[in-house]
């Protein structure tokens, strides 16, 4: 009975990810953010599936493609505001007034410039799919919508995930209903544009509305120059990240489309669909985590620390277990949900999903360096994956196809996410340590260890 001693147990209380009095709003909110990161991603894997079956691999490819430009449009439109904004939202509670107004009008600013760009692109650029250009020009009424998430970041900054969660998955449940029955019987991917401008739309709608109805203390006045500059000289890094990001997730789909077909876009959005399900785990909790993290930050910082290596060697542990039972099931997973005619993209599931461990180490790290407004390294970092990614598409596409497109994809995230953390500053590599141990189990390993010797203590 020695090993149940107050040893061990107050070691296991160390590794805890939030104090005892946070542990109920924590649960709460990882309920919340759990609950619409599968509920949406789950829909959008059906309506995918739902497509493939009814259209063929080319109309996944042409939609993935489409939806490519959008996304990539819509991180242009947020100017890479949204981490900045939640910090100055817990940091300047008393001026929320100020920030969310000076937010509010350059996002839409910016989303009003894209959305013109795109619509006047879609008329001046001939394609050979005539749906294609359509389809851009109703994505991007989407993107002025989008910019009322502005309401949704004051939210997050105060962890009440409900307020987000309910409208997203109703919106999410009742534009992918009506996503599955216009495709069906209207045997066209074009009801997908202009049914996700209505699901934008009312999302965001429902969420203002929430806001002003419901006591949420939002408030918009006071727009200010002085902070709107100061705004974009720390997120314009950001959003150039955020590109990057983007580069190395998606431009694979742009030079399939260049080199290969809309058949072969289709068969990677396909795999790519499914591994992106899993990304909802990292991404709900280092979103729960983030605020309590930042406010740990400045109150203690050798507590922080030992809370972002027992987050990174936890979500190691979790991924991998994940990405190696989809791997080794990848051809059943891919007969299962798509059919034999999509068994080509097995090969790629099986790879793409160990994405899972760079896009969490992608993370987490983004916590510790926007704390310190190390924006600069987030860029830097994520420019080089792009660069990675771009040049081995171009040298492995043309060989291997779609499973050269995830090797790119697999490297390039990789070494966004880790490799190029040495040579980054202090911190950076610190990070990378901790990274490092956590591939290994170190940090698990030696909890154990020290609880099994503290528990044999007198």
């Amino acid at each position: 009975m020695a090993y149940f001693g107050p040893g061990p147990v107050n070691r296991l209380r160390n590794w805890t990810l939030v104090n005892r009095h946070g542990i109920a709003a924590t649960v709460k909110s990882i309920s919340w953010l759990s609950a619409e990161n599968f509920a949406t991603t789950l829909i959008a894997a059906i309506v995918s599936i739902v497509v493939a079956r009814t259209l063929g691999a080319a109309a996944v490819g042409t939609w993935g493609y489409v939806f490519a430009i959008y996304s990539v449009s819509l991180l242009l439109t947020t100017l890479g505001t949204d981490q900045i904004l939640i910090i100055d939202l817990v940091a300047l509670r008393e001026q929320r007034g100020t920030v969310m107004t000076t937010a509010l009008a350059l996002r839409m600013t910016a989303s009003i410039v894209v959305a013109v760009t795109l619509i006047s692109a879609s008329f001046a650029i001939s394609t050979k799919t005539p749906e294609q250009n359509e389809l851009i020009r109703v994505l991007a009424l989407s993107l002025i919508a989008m910019s009322f998430d502005v309401v949704g970041n004051w939210f997050r900054s105060q962890l009440r995930f409900d307020r987000i969660v309910i409208p997203s998955i109703v919106s999410a449940s009742i534009g992918g209903a009506a996503k599955i029955f216009f495709v069906i019987h209207e045997h066209s991917i074009l009801p997908l544009g202009f049914l996700t401008v209505g699901q934008s739309a009312l999302m965001q709608g429902i969420v203002v509305f929430s806001a002003i109805r419901g006591g949420a203390g939002v408030s918009f006045r006071g727009f200010s120059v002085r902070y709107a500059r100061e705004l974009l000289r720390t997120s314009v890094p950001l959003m150039i990240s955020g590109i990057a990001v983007f580069v190395y997730l998606r431009a694979n789909v742009f030079f399939l489309n260049e080199f290969d077909s809309k058949a072969d876009v289709g068969l990677y959005n396909a795999a790519a669909a499914i591994s992106g399900i899993a990304y909802f785990i990292p991404t709900v909790i280092v979103t729960v985590l983030t605020p309590s993290l930042y406010r740990l930050y400045n109150a203690d910082r050798a507590q922080f620390q030992r809370r972002f290596r027992h987050m990174t060697s936890i979500l190691t542990l979790g991924l991998s277990m994940i990405a190696l039972a989809v791997m080794l099931l990848s051809h059943r997973i891919i007969i299962l949900l798509y059919g034999t005619a999509f068994l080509p993209a097995a090969a790629v599931l099986a790879l793409h999903v160990w994405t899972l461990i760079p896009v969490a180490y992608g993370l987490t790290s983004s916590i510790w360096l926007a704390a310190e407004k190390r924006t600069s390294v987030l860029m830097t970092r994520t420019v080089c994956g792009g660069v990675v990614n771009v040049a081995l598409n171009l040298l492995l596409i043309p060989r291997w196809g779609i499973i050269g497109a995830a090797i790119a994809t697999l490297v390039a995230m990789f070494t966004a996410g880790m490799f190029m953390l040495p040579f980054l500053g202090k911190t950076a590599r610190r990070i990378f340590v901790i990274q490092l141990r956590s591939m290994f189990l170190a940090d698990i390993v030696a909890m154990l260890f020290a609880s099994r010797k503290l528990g044999q203590l007198p």
